[in-house]
């Protein structure tokens, strides 16, 4: 690193290069300043992460509850179609009868 300064400042690279002298006092600045955007920074994350996860448990929640109604809709799809009540409701409120055996007609 020397040596660089050195070759700069001697002027064989670039003529008029003249080095940066950073006081101490704004390089304390530039550091804390860097400091508290990190640490801000840290917490603006924390609290979405926080949010997100909250808001995953909602979803997990609707999609659990989801689930079960589903399966309580099938159970009850299965109820709604079994043949013998199917069957009942079509002879009671519909007046049908089961047919009699049709004899086979014999095609020549």
């Amino acid at each position: 690193m020397n040596t660089a300064i050195r070759v700069l400042t001697a002027g064989y690279i670039t003529p008029n290069f003249k080095p940066i002298r950073i006081s101490i006092g704004f390089s304390t600045l530039m550091l804390l300043g860097v400091l508290v955007f990190s640490a801000l920074s840290l917490v603006y994350v924390k609290d979405l992460h926080r949010r997100l996860f909250i808001q995953y448990q909602e979803l997990q929640t609707i999609k659990q509850t989801t689930l079960t109604q589903q399966g309580k809709l099938l159970l009850e799809k299965s109820a709604w179609s079994v043949e013998t009540r199917i069957q009942h409701i079509a002879q009671r409120k519909l007046a049908m009868r089961v047919p009699d055996v049709i004899k086979r007609v014999k095609l020549s």
